[in-house]
């Protein structure tokens, strides 16, 4: 009974609608047969487009050439940064305070007074600089993943004025010939000797020297920027085959930096550039009796001189 009820009254209503709508177009008010179809004049809003046509709605699709399929497919595969999902994000005022995903370099430059003095723009071009260089020597995953850690450190290197050399192969790999070697994963590429003399790599940079099973030589001589923190990087780096570490003229480095070396268990020769100080003499007894099969060959320089250097 109630079913009945619902469909009378529905009924009616369409029938009034029916003698409203006839009146409005100059029509009599008749009834619409059953299943008897009507169209409206409808016109499309100042915000919607002149092609719209009504519910269907038609979208032109691209169609791309197997060229352009591949293309796509390696810009997607070999994208190195993802950008973060925005969508929904909530972000709290203290998110500027987040050491992870906020730089505080914009807070400390507001917070303190302005230098517009010659030597003060110099410093502020200074710093960006360095930041600049900090940012770009960071460790890559997605780099690691398409090229692996060998080719990974080889390409690195190499765009930075550093030098490679792979294993059964007699000529370093530099920025020069850095298009002999693939710039995908290749298994056959192990690397063994690595030489940083004249790249300026901060700690950010040494992060990638890291599972490298086959490399026996690493040489980071007069690196201006090196100290204890990139020491302990190396030592705990997985480099299980490191034979050689040649770190002569790394003045920032001190008697602490050694406590690591125990690591490197296969390590056989080190290269350092220490003082006259007893803490740098007791230190390397300590590490020689630790690992009787390491040799350490030191260059001794004048307390006065390393200060200055520092």
């Amino acid at each position: 009974m109630l079913t009945n009820s619902r469909i009378l009254s529905s009924q009616k209503l369409w029938s009034t609608f029916c003698r409203s709508f006839g009146s409005q177009q100059g029509k009599p008010r008749e009834t619409l047969k059953k299943d008897e179809v009507f169209e409206l004049d409808v016109k499309p809003t100042k915000g919607e487009k002149e092609s719209w046509d009504g519910a269907n709605v038609k979208e032109e699709v691209k169609v791309l050439t197997p060229r352009e399929r591949k293309m796509e497919e390696d810009r997607k595969r070999l994208k190195w940064a993802k950008l973060p999902d925005e969508k929904n994000l909530f972000r709290s005022k203290f998110a500027s305070f987040n050491k992870n995903e906020n730089d505080m370099g914009w807070l400390t430059f507001v917070s303190q007074p302005w230098d517009f003095s010659i030597s003060g723009i110099r410093k502020a071009i200074n710093d960006w600089a360095i930041q600049r260089d900090k940012y770009l020597q960071q460790y890559l995953p997605k780099r690691v993943e398409v090229l692996g850690p060998d080719l990974a450190v080889a390409h690195f290197l190499c765009t930075r004025r550093g030098k490679v050399r792979f294993a059964g192969d007699t000529e370093w790999i530099t920025s020069e010939t850095l298009k002999d070697i693939p710039n995908v994963f290749d298994p056959k590429y192990h690397l063994e000797e690595i030489d940083t003399q004249d790249c300026f790599l901060y700690y950010e940079g040494i992060q990638n020297f890291r599972d490298l099973e086959y490399c026996k030589k690493i040489s980071i001589r007069n690196s201006p920027h090196f100290d204890d923190w990139c020491m302990d990087s190396i030592s705990g780096a997985n480099l299980p085959a490191l034979e050689e570490l040649d770190l002569r003229g790394c003045t920032k480095l001190t008697f602490r930096s050694l406590a690591c070396i125990y690591r490197l268990e296969k390590l056989k020769k080190l290269l350092l550039t220490i003082n006259s100080n007893i803490e740098w003499k007791l230190t390397m007894a300590m590490l020689e009796e630790a690992n009787p099969n390491l040799e350490i060959v030191v260059e001794e320089v004048e307390n006065k001189v390393l200060e200055d250097k520092k």
